[in-house]
C-alpha cells in the first residue's frame, strides 16, 4: 500500500485552517500518528483529509504551509478588529466572486459598455457624510426610502434591485459555490452578515 509522506507542519495547518480539529481527529483515528510521523496517510486517506478540511489536496505535497492571504482589505465582523486567519469557506467564496466579478468585467468590454462613472469617483479624504449621500442619490433613493418599506427584506429588495439598475452586480449566497453540504456560517466568517457586492467593472 502506498503511502504519502506528508509535512507535520502542513498538517496542523490544515487542521487549524478548518476550525474543526477535534470533530477531525475523531474521524480520522489515525491522525495523531500521521501528526508524529510515526505513519504516513495513504492517497485515499489524503484526499478524504483534504476534502473534510476543504484544503487543495495539492497543498499536502508541500514541505511548508502555504500564505493565504484574503484580497479584500476590510469587511464586517464581530466585535472588534478583523480575524487573525480567513476561513477556507471565506477564501473561496471572495475568489469565487473575482472570477465572477473578472468574467462579467470582459463580456461588459466585449459587448462595448461604457465605465461607469461612479467607479473610483471617491477618495480616503473625502468625508463619509458626503459618499453616503452622493451614493443615495447615485441609487435614485429618497431620504427615509428604507422606512417607506413595509419590511426589512422589502427594503433589501429595493436597495439591490436600484444597484442592479446603476450597473452594480449584486450577489447574494447563502453556500460555497454551488456546493449545498456547504452552508455559510456567520461564525465560522467572523462576520455578522456576508452578501458580497462586486461592481460590474472598471477600467
Amino acid at each position: 500500500m502506498t503511502r504519502i509522506p506528508v509535512s507535520g507542519p502542513v498538517l496542523v495547518w490544515a487542521l487549524e485552517r478548518s476550525g474543526n480539529r477535534a470533530l477531525l481527529e475523531r474521524r480520522f483515528p489515525k491522525l495523531p500518528e500521521w501528526l508524529s510521523g510515526e505513519i504516513q496517510p495513504t492517497l485515499l486517506q489524503l484526499e478524504d483529509l483534504a476534502k473534510a478540511t476543504s484544503t487543495p489536496l495539492g497543498y499536502f505535497f508541500l514541505s511548508e504551509p502555504p500564505e493565504e492571504r484574503l484580497s479584500i482589505p476590510h469587511y464586517r465582523t464581530l466585535g472588534e478588529g478583523s480575524p487573525h486567519r480567513p476561513s477556507p469557506d471565506l477564501l473561496e467564496t471572495v475568489q469565487m466572486m473575482e472570477r465572477r466579478q473578472a468574467w462579467m468585467r470582459e463580456y461588459l468590454i466585449e459587448e462595448g459598455s461604457e465605465p461607469l462613472g461612479f467607479v473610483r469617483s471617491a477618495s480616503l479624504n473625502d468625508e463619509p457624510e458626503r459618499l453616503a449621500l452622493d451614493m443615495r442619490d447615485m441609487l435614485g433613493l429618497a431620504d427615509g426610502w428604507a422606512a417607506d418599506n413595509r419590511t426589512w427584506t422589502d427594503a433589501l429588495r429595493q436597495l439591490r434591485s436600484r444597484m442592479e439598475e446603476a450597473g452594480i452586480l449584486v450577489v447574494v449566497n447563502g453556500i460555497v459555490g454551488n456546493n449545498t453540504h456547504r452552508k455559510l456560517d456567520p461564525p465560522s466568517f467572523e462576520a455578522s452578515s456576508w452578501w458580497t457586492i462586486k461592481r460590474r467593472w472598471s477600467l
